[in-house]
């Protein structure tokens, strides 16, 4: 079994610790980065084992993730401007998220939730009287229950 830190590496010492140095008799903090380095890195490559061009591409393309996550935001936030407009016309803005979403699907995929719909729709009509014996079957309970007290 292989060593997973060979003496060819070594780990750098974790986020913010103390440098050695002190000044006006406090001891100050170091920022160094968590990462391997390799001692016998070829030429070109940075303390971080990032060529210079690997971090311009790094570093770019975090701040294009951000921009894209902040882009995200905003359009989230109007979004729910949106359906905040909406509930104050007394439209349910879940029901607006699913008229949303189904089109979006596929014709087979649109078929398939219409033809779930009829089935829910048919097995609630049967069960729908289930709905008054239960009340009662709770109203009896509740009854039953405060005359115990």
């Amino acid at each position: 079994m292989s060593d997973p830190n060979p003496t060819h590496f070594h780990q750098l010492p974790p986020l913010s610790v103390p440098d050695g140095t002190t000044g006006a008799g406090n001891s100050t903090a170091k920022l160094v980065t968590l990462a391997h380095v390799r001692e016998d890195a070829p030429a070109g490559i940075g303390h971080n084992g990032l060529t210079d061009e690997q971090a311009d591409v790094l570093r770019n393309s975090i701040r294009r993730v951000r921009s894209i996550q902040r882009q995200i935001d905003r359009l989230n936030r109007d979004k729910s401007a949106v359906y905040t407009a909406l509930k104050g016309f007394g439209i349910d803005p879940g029901l607006v998220r699913k008229i949303a979403y189904r089109l979006t699907l596929s014709a087979t995929e649109l078929k398939a939730i219409h033809e779930r719909d009829e089935q829910l729709a048919a097995l609630w009509s049967a069960a729908e009287g289930l709905q008054a014996e239960f009340a009662a079957e709770d109203e009896a309970d509740r009854a039953a229950a405060d005359a115990a007290d």
